[in-house]
């Protein structure tokens, strides 16, 4: 898939090269299923893409990116189903919406108020969810909008340095996926990667131990043993590289830091009509 581009955008964004756009995952487990620390839910990513270009929709990644830039880190932003994930309830208040808005806020001024589009580019991953990247300082912002009632809302952000140029188009739902399954471990999210995990993977990876373990699916301890493993010392990754196998992906690429380079594959499965990480290596 390529990303398409229109002159109307030029005078809407000033900082946007680029364009592409799209809907939300029909068939996939929604983000706003019920989310926890403990509990990989599938990403919003789905197979094919339809549809379309939508300009609105990356003219509002672009404001995103400047709001955010200039400290404008409002949890009105976000969907519900992303809030769940890194800013789960606190008090009493907060679990009767099952997130916390004060702690959305705290992430994005953490690990979002870089976010750039300098030399953005959209691309559908459905009628109503738009993948979104751009340059950041030495590394991307890769951003996922979707349509809601209440307007378009950000249903993934990060922002990594130190990573290698990579371009989606070729199957943009699975590279979605890998990419922000490495992005997280990178900028120590643990909780966001393992939201991208199939449920077959995370007990693959982490075998259930007892009764808890069994209701869950896998054990928590040795799944983030295991992403801790894969991360290491690395601090950034080059030489991104998306390849079909079967009736799956795999993206390659080397692990960078100080005093390492490592290989490393993430492999990609489709679970009921979703892009989700079945396999990551080393572990």
């Amino acid at each position: 898939m390529k990303s398409v581009c229109s002159a109307l955008l030029v005078a809407a964004l000033t900082a946007i090269v680029g364009c592409g756009s799209k809907t939300t995952p029909s068939g996939a487990t929604p983000p706003s299923a019920a989310l926890s620390s403990t509990t990989p839910a599938a990403a919003t990513t789905v197979a094919a893409a339809s549809g379309p270009a939508d300009a609105a929709t990356l003219a509002k990644a672009g404001e995103f990116a400047k709001d955010l830039q200039a400290g404008k880190l409002k949890a009105a932003l976000l969907t519900p189903a992303f809030k769940k994930l890194i800013a789960p309830a606190t008090t009493e208040a907060d679990k009767a919406q099952g997130f916390s808005d004060w702690g959305a806020e705290s992430w994005l001024a953490e690990h979002a108020k870089g976010a750039s589009a300098e030399q953005a580019k959209g691309l559908m991953l459905d009628a109503d969810t738009t993948l979104v990247t751009a340059k950041s300082a030495a590394g991307r912002t890769l951003m996922r909008l979707v349509k809601s009632a209440s307007g378009i809302l950000i249903d993934w952000i990060d922002v990594t340095t130190d990573v290698g140029e990579f371009d989606f188009s070729q199957a943009p739902a699975p590279a979605f996926a890998a990419v922000a399954f490495l992005d997280a471990l990178l900028t120590k999210q643990t909780k966001l990667a393992e939201s991208l995990l199939s449920p077959a993977g995370a007990k693959s990876i982490a075998p259930p131990l007892d009764d808890a373990d069994a209701k869950r699916g896998f054990n928590v301890g040795i799944l983030r043993i295991k992403l801790n493993n894969f991360l290491g010392s690395s601090t950034g990754a080059d030489k991104l590289a998306l390849v079909k196998e079967g009736a799956g992906y795999a993206l390659s690429g080397e692990m960078t830091g100080a005093n390492e380079v490592r290989k490393f594959s993430i492999k990609l499965t489709l679970v009921n009509g979703t892009w989700m990480v079945a396999e990551f290596l080393p572990n």
